[in-house]
């Protein structure tokens, strides 16, 4: 069967090499002051993509922001690096190499009234070489914008145009750009391939494969059963803010899945 792209469906999920590395991310009991997670202990180390699947209301979404300190925490730790970071917050984890991308662009990952070069670059403000100190270096900017917009095919490629004149697809690819604009060892992708075409979300998979081909941690949170099958070399299945399971090889399979969704046990 093929797509719209002329892609056969078995290709739309590309090959990942996976080399575990170092544990970048450890967190042991989680308990949000939210309510939405319980206890949640997880770990994810360089060189691998790690799934977050679970129904809504499970709080994988909630995981995701308390790991970058989006989300305040009753109790629990979270270590970074091999460092524990007593009270993170979003600061705090970015400038120590930790990326987090919502999945709601519009209203949590992007200034849609402000131009396209401004939300690339975002999280690389206060940086060498986008910034002298806390002003932004508006030449490098577009340098290095203009080129990122190259190697994402965004389209159209004028970055002075305000957010909001792009396809959903486009923006999403400006805030892949920020993962691009500095050293991230970890990366969060929250529903990453929302409200994209075929051929974006395509292109979405076989970044995030270089990504963890290139030795980055990658924690993938994602709805979208199948994102999860076939891009993961681990899976922790998340039900009522607890972690139901945890699967690896083999046992990552539909059927496992589906019934950690429902708090029955993994085959």
């Amino acid at each position: 069967m093929r797509l719209m792209t002329g892609r056969v469906v078995g290709e739309v999920f590309p090959k990942v090499a996976f080399r575990p590395g170092d544990t970048v991310l450890e967190v042991d009991s989680l308990h949000t002051v939210d309510g939405s997670l319980y206890g949640v202990s997880a770990t994810v180390r360089r060189g691998e993509i790690v799934g977050l699947a679970g129904l809504i209301g499970s709080g994988k979404s909630g995981f995701g922001r308390a790991c970058f300190g989006a989300l305040g925490l009753r109790r629990g730790t979270v270590a970074f690096k091999g460092e524990r970071i007593p009270k993170p917050t979003p600061r705090t984890m970015l400038d120590r190499g930790l990326l987090y991308l919502p999945p709601d662009r519009r209203d949590e990952g992007l200034m849609m009234m402000r131009p396209a070069v401004e939300n690339m670059s975002l999280a690389a403000v206060g940086t060498h070489p986008f910034s002298k100190g806390w002003l932004v270096d508006g030449r490098q900017e577009r340098r290095i914008a203009g080129e990122l917009a190259e190697r994402l095919n965004l389209d159209p490629p004028r970055l002075d145009r305000t957010t909001e004149q792009f396809s959903g697809g486009n923006q999403q690819k400006l805030m892949l750009a920020r993962s691009l604009t500095r050293r991230f060892d970890l990366f969060i992708f929250d529903e990453p391939t929302v409200g994209v075409d075929v051929g974006t979300r395509t292109a979405i998979y076989e970044f995030i494969a270089e990504l963890c081909g290139l030795g980055a941690a990658v924690l993938l949170i994602s709805s979208d059963l199948p994102e999860i099958l076939n891009l993961s070399n681990r899976v922790y299945v998340l039900f009522a803010g607890s972690i139901q399971a945890e699967l690896a090889g083999d046992r990552i399979n539909e059927e496992n899945v589906l019934a950690s969704f429902f708090e029955r046990e993994a085959a």
